[in-house]
């Protein structure tokens, strides 16, 4: 079987704010921005700012999203994975 490349070969060890969105101890790349968006429906986080389509959507941070997000009230749709990546690199998890 040949070696796996690409984002198929990372695996990010999930640590207790990771857990505590996916609840699981690791994850595949492809499974973040599917995690996140249930966990925004799940918990009715998602909201419509000033645009039109994906662009106008923002996911409000509650206290789990807060610990890898900062302090910030809400995040616009496109940045959920950019801001994801860095608490990842910043924290040593893959």
């Amino acid at each position: 079987m040949p070696a796996k490349k690409g984002l198929a070969a990372i695996t990010i060890k999930a640590d207790a704010n990771l857990r505590a969105i996916f609840g699981k101890p690791s994850l595949k790349p492809t499974e973040l921005m599917k995690g996140l968006s249930d966990y925004a429906n799940k918990n009715k986080l998602k909201t419509k700012g000033a645009g039109k389509g994906l662009a106008a959507l923002r996911v409000k941070t509650d206290a789990n999203l807060k610990a890898i997000y900062g302090n910030k009230p809400e995040i616009k749709w496109f940045d959920l994975m950019k801001g994801m990546w860095a608490y990842i690199d910043r924290n040593k998890l893959r």
